[in-house]
Formats: C-alpha cells, sequence, structure tokens
C-alpha cells in the first residue's frame, strides 16, 4: 500500500495539471478571439509566454525536487582492510554508491538563487511587474508602448505568468522527487 500511494498521488496531481493547463489554454484562446486586433499575434505571445513560464517552473521544480543521497556516515574499508571514507566504488561487495554530482549542484543552485532572490526582492518585484505590461503590450492592440494597456490585457498576462510557472513549478517537482527517486531507488537496489 505504501508503495502505491505515490504513484496515486503522482497520477492524480498530473491529472489536476493537466486538467487546469487545458483550462488555462482555453482561456487564452477564449480571450485572444475576444479581444479586437490580430488574433494570431495574440494568441502567438500568449501561448510562447504559457510554455516558457511552464519551462521556467519546470526547471525551478526539478532543482527543487531532486533526491538526495543520505549518507550513513559509515566509513568504507578498501579492499586491504584500511579505513576510507572516500565514496568511491566498493571493491568488496562490487556495488557502486551513487554519484551525488547533481544533488550539490542542484543544492548550490537552489541556494543561490533563494540568496540572490531574497535580497533582491524589491527589484524582482519591479521587475516582474515590467515583464508583465510587456507581455500585456503584445496581447492587447497597443503596439507602440504610448497608449496604456488595459487592466483586462495586464491580468491576463499575469495570469498566464503565475499559472505556467506554478504549474511547470508542480510537475517538475512532482516528476522528479517521486519518479526519478523511485527509479534511483530501483538502480541501487
Amino acid at each position: 500500500m505504501t508503495m502505491r500511494l505515490p504513484r496515486v498521488v503522482t497520477g492524480w496531481l498530473a491529472l489536476l495539471s493537466g486538467v487546469l493547463a487545458a483550462a488555462g489554454l482555453v482561456v487564452i484562446v477564449v480571450y485572444c478571439f475576444a479581444t479586437d486586433g490580430p488574433h494570431a499575434r495574440y494568441l502567438a505571445v500568449a501561448l510562447t509566454t504559457g510554455m516558457a513560464s511552464f519551462l521556467v517552473g519546470c526547471l525551478a521544480g526539478f532543482l527543487f525536487g531532486i533526491p538526495r543521497v543520505v549518507s550513513t556516515g559509515a566509513l568504507r574499508l578498501t579492499q586491504d582492510g584500511k579505513v576510507s571514507d572516500d565514496p568511491k566504488p566498493d571493491a568488496v561487495t562490487g556495488q557502486f554508491t551513487p554519484s551525488t554530482n547533481l544533488s550539490e549542484i542542484s543544492d548550490w543552485l537552489t541556494k543561490l538563487l533563494l540568496g540572490a532572490g531574497l535580497v533582491q526582492l524589491g527589484s524582482l518585484a519591479r521587475l516582474a511587474g515590467v515583464l508583465v505590461h510587456a507581455i500585456a503590450q503584445g496581447i492587447s492592440t497597443t503596439t507602440t508602448g504610448t497608449a496604456p494597456v488595459s487592466a483586462g490585457a495586464t491580468a491576463m498576462a499575469g495570469a498566464i505568468l503565475v499559472t505556467y510557472v506554478v504549474l511547470g513549478f508542480l510537475d517538475g517537482y512532482v516528476v522528479t522527487t517521486l519518479w526519478y527517486g523511485r527509479r534511483l531507488s530501483e538502480m541501487q537496489v
């Protein structure tokens, strides 16, 4: 029963993510064709923004979800009987210890991104506002930047960014944690 729970959770989260992504796609298409102007351009900007946001979220979810190898701290005996704490392949049993390079890089990048993000929180909010405004210009009739962008276009741009970043993060995190973690544990057995 405990081995089945992650598959059920993964299945339901994948279904929920797919349904939300499809619903978001329907909302984007309805918005793009309900707005006056070049519908194909609106759709292209909105879909490209959604896909890019989803991929950024997936990358962040991957970085946060990489399983860590838990070290027991036990010292290993080498073939000559000497004590070594070097995680090299164990010559006695023929088993290999998993490489922790990817998890160390992930841990380092996570700390770096969180640290830089917290220090630059004020400027990140300003940059997010500029990004939302630029996307809103791409999905509205103002292309010169002199006319004010409608509140609906700004709200839609913000919703596209937030929705697809969150969905991508959840997908990346769940897949990395459950599926990739399960594959790593199967390789160690």
